[in-house]
């Protein structure tokens, strides 16, 4: 089942309270998935997580993780101590073509697209390219690899 907590290894536990906003305040769409189904089937409420099915990359990435969830964050910090609201939800965490792809929901009040779209893709841009640097799973530097399927690994990892 989708955006529950159980779908999550240990080692990110700490990353999604870390950073309860994006990953354990309930995007609308996860709470609708929420009131339309896991509530009738009697599942808990604190139990979601706005993450499709966890993270779905090496733990390699993790600092890669939290370095976009800070930057993130700050982003919506700063848009609320200017009166908007533009808080980033994830949604999907994932690898594809060996780059750290994230994918999200953005709560976001009117006009705060304009006013802070260039940041939000410059952050996403800047976690991206820092993902094709580092190995993917186990964290030391890394490089774009491809034998058949792109990967990002160190010279220990490339299997």
């Amino acid at each position: 089942m989708e955006f529950l907590k159980q779908n999550l290894s240990e080692i990110w536990l700490p990353v999604i309270e870390q950073f309860p906003k994006i990953f354990l305040e309930p995007s609308e769409y996860v709470q609708g998935v929420y009131d339309n189904f896991y509530n009738v089937e009697g599942i808990a409420q604190d139990q979601l997580v706005n993450l499709r099915y966890g993270f779905e990359h090496g733990v390699g990435w993790k600092d890669i993780v939290i370095g976009f969830c800070e930057d993130m964050q700050a982003l919506a910090d700063k848009a609320a101590a200017e009166g908007h609201t533009f808080q980033y939800k994830g949604c999907i965490i994932k690898e594809k073509f060996g780059q750290f792809t994230p994918q999200g929901h953005l709560e976001k009040s009117e006009g705060a697209w304009e006013i802070y779209r260039d940041e939000y893709y410059g952050i996403c841009r800047k976690w991206e390219e820092k993902s094709l640097t580092v190995c993917e799973a186990c964290g030391k530097d890394g490089e774009l690899r491809s034998t058949g399927w792109c990967k990002t690994r160190c010279n220990g990892c490339l299997v």
